[in-house]
């Protein structure tokens, strides 16, 4: 497992580069009506896709049939189906859901990037077909290869003058790409004579595993809908641009854990082994997101100017609230796999109902009171009843120990809020006594890093200790290093021949 999140995150770690390289040269070259325009044609596709199965026939194939190949080609073939039909509804519906949202100019971009949905369902599945094999370097290096092409491309076209295109582009390149190397990967095809008796038992399980991911999708995706409507394209754009920038951490971690956790849960039995992995999988997402986080959230203001213009400075604040807001449900995804993992999908369609529910209401509250700072905040602000329910639901099905979870997650936060108000005060004083806007940001990123170690260090001081001074057993340091050699040595051993010599 921890090697296939290695291979994951090594990809999207290279993925967060291009898209960190690409988000400021496309933000000067195209104005913030225009990401609002996509951003909100890409939230409906999503919501589209989700309708078209993504995550539900899958999902329940890796937990039902997961050795099957006749099943894993007729749950595909029902899926690319489904994406079609749902598709074509798109195209003929897209001048009345354009004017829903606010975006009448939104039309063309929206019928082109509905024929995106079953190019991206297609890309998904084969997605989840090669991780429940093992298959993660295939999957990695896809993903990057086509995140790659499609960046440069993508700056190509917006350099040529295409505008919103160029958007347009880069997703089509992306998930095409991913389509046609999974394809010849998985060598999965619709089935000719579909059986469909083996996807009937799994429509339950498919139901609610989707039903999960339409109110998760209005969680994540229903606040870019709400801006465009109650504050136009720009304020749209502005939302979108600082979602991307904000989710960039996630994708490595979060997305590269949560495809390696989902089948690693399935698999496990006792519920000793259960309780060690939520509390494992919560607390490595929190130590590892909530810092990164915090700090893009501490230094919000010379990172706009900075990295996207003066066009987008007014994307600081909805910027600081999103990544606060991921900060507090960074534990969630792991906890979700774990949930769909153990077919208790009917609960987690209810938390996660219950999650939107206050993300929406958050947002619509702060809009009205402080427009798009305001929806920041509230986003921000109903980001933590959701991480309580989701614990309180975990803990109900696997009986883990509150302390063991509780105690790591507190100096973890402890710490980054420290850090979070260093960093805060040094960028106030920086911008009071009008230090260059570059100096500003690099030194308050190195100040977060040093603080935040030094805290961390402080506070997990006595377990270092007593981990370095660990018996030699295969569990201290000695032995992990020596594990480590002998794989070494085991790797540049010689090999017999097949005559029987030494090669």
């Amino acid at each position: 497992m921890a090697r296939g999140a290695g291979w994951l995150a090594a990809a999207h770690g290279a993925s967060f580069l291009i898209k960190l390289a690409l988000i400021p040269v496309l933000t000067r070259l195209l104005a913030p009506e225009e990401f609002g325009i996509v951003a909100a044609s890409m939230a409906l596709i999503m919501f589209i896709a989700i309708l078209g199965g993504r995550g539900g026939l899958s999902a329940a194939v890796v937990v039902f049939h997961r050795d099957n190949s006749q099943a894993w080609r007729t749950a595909y073939s029902v899926t690319l189906a489904i994406a079609g039909f749902c598709a074509l509804v798109m195209i003929v519906l897209a001048p009345a859901i354009s004017s829903l949202i606010g975006l009448p100019q939104a039309v063309p971009y929206l019928r082109a990037i509905a024929l995106l949905t079953p190019i991206m369902l297609s890309a998904e599945f084969m997605s989840i077909l090669l991780v429940s094999r093992n298959k993660y370097r295939t999957e990695s290096q896809a993903g990057l290869v086509a995140e790659t092409t499609a960046a440069v491309l993508a700056i190509i076209a917006a350099f040529l003058g295409a505008g919103a295109w160029a958007l347009v582009l880069q997703h089509f390149l992306a998930q095409g790409i991913r389509f046609i190397v999974f394809t010849r990967a998985t060598r999965l095809y619709p089935a000719l004579r579909p059986d469909l008796s083996l996807i009937r038992p799994m429509l339950p399980y498919a139901a609610k595993s989707t039903g999960g991911e339409l109110v998760n999708f209005f969680a994540i995706q229903a606040p870019v809908l709400l801006v465009s409507r109650g504050l136009g394209a720009a304020s749209a754009g502005l939302y979108g641009v600082a979602n991307r920038l904000s989710s960039l951490p996630g994708d490595i971690i979060l997305h590269s854990l949560a495809r390696v956790l989902f089948p690693a849960f399935a698999e496990l039995k006792s519920d000793g082994e259960r309780a060690r992995a939520v509390v494992w999988s919560g607390t490595a997402n929190t130590f590892l997101l909530l810092p990164i986080l915090l700090g893009i959230a501490a230094v919000s203001v010379p990172l706009t100017r900075v990295l996207l213009g003066w066009e987008f400075a007014p994307a600081a604040g909805i910027l600081a609230g999103l990544a606060i807001s991921k900060a507090i449900t960074a534990p969630c995804v792991g906890l979700y796999a774990f949930m769909r993992a153990v077919n208790r999908s009917g609960t987690l369609f209810w938390l996660l109902a219950a999650r939107a529910l206050f993300i929406i209401a958050g947002v619509i509250i702060g809009m009205a009171l402080g427009g798009l700072d305001g929806a920041a905040i509230g986003m921000a602000a109903s980001s933590l009843p959701g991480l309580l329910l989701t614990w309180l639901a975990v803990h109900s099905i696997v009986a883990f120990s509150w302390r063991d979870v509780l105690v790591p997650f507190g100096k973890i936060a402890a710490c980054g809020a420290v850090m979070f108000v260093a960093v805060s005060l040094y960028v106030g004083w920086g911008e009071g006594a009008a230090v260059n806007e570059i100096l500003v940001l690099v030194s308050a990123i190195a100040l977060g890093v040093i603080v935040y170690v030094c805290l961390l260090a402080g506070m997990f001081f006595p377990a270092i200790i007593a981990f370095l001074k660990k018996p030699d057993t295969e569990h201290s340091l000695k032995g992990m290093i020596d594990r480590l050699r002998r794989r070494i040595d085991r790797g540049r051993a010689p090999k017999a021949s097949a005559t029987g010599g030494q090669a």
